[in-house]
């Protein structure tokens, strides 16, 4: 079956466009209007992803076309309401991946950061609440200037460009 013709489909859609069907090895898709919208693939032994091919609204109504992922949704992903992400109080040095959002150094713990090709548009904010200056990967700064410090007592926030890690904001 592909995404024109899902395997399974619903009796009322005159076209046979909109369902459900594998379209790989431990795949599974659903299909809007022939397209495919959402595919569940588990793309190692016990990880799994989920791809939305357009965009996700998070927490919005689907009663109204103001609240939900539709014409009046103005970001590929959109959320209404709260939102969470990992944060981490450091008792060593750290090595960051995908696990990793905001960081706290609980001392002066030297802080990897993973190669910035490999993970494009990631971020990281990072806090040192501590009176020391702690060690850091290479990121640039600013004015393009190679940093591997984390001031101490302040803020940043790093984000990778698919080649360097760039500071976008610090405090």
């Amino acid at each position: 079956m592909t995404a024109a013709h899902p395997s399974f489909n619903f009796a009322n859609d005159t076209n046979a466009d909109t369902g459900i069907y594998r379209p790989a090895a431990d795949e599974l898709a659903i299909i809007t209007g022939g397209y495919e919208a959402l595919r569940a693939d588990e793309y190692s032994t016990g990880n799994t992803q989920i791809i939305v091919q357009n965009r996700l609204a998070v927490g919005k109504s689907t009663t109204d076309n103001t609240g939900y992922s539709g014409p009046n949704t103005h970001s590929t992903l959109e959320v209404s309401g709260s939102m969470a992400t990992a944060i981490t109080v450091t008792t060593g040095n750290i090595t960051l991946d995908e696990t990793h959002h905001t960081i706290i150094l609980g001392g002066a713990h030297n802080v990897t950061l993973p190669d910035a090709s490999t993970c494009t548009g990631r971020m990281y904010v990072i806090k040192n609440t501590i009176a020391l200056t702690a060690s850091i990967s290479t990121y640039e700064d600013l004015l393009g200037v190679s940093v591997t410090l984390i001031p101490y007592q302040g803020v940043i926030w790093i984000q990778s460009d698919g080649t360097k890690w760039q500071l976008i904001n610090k405090l």
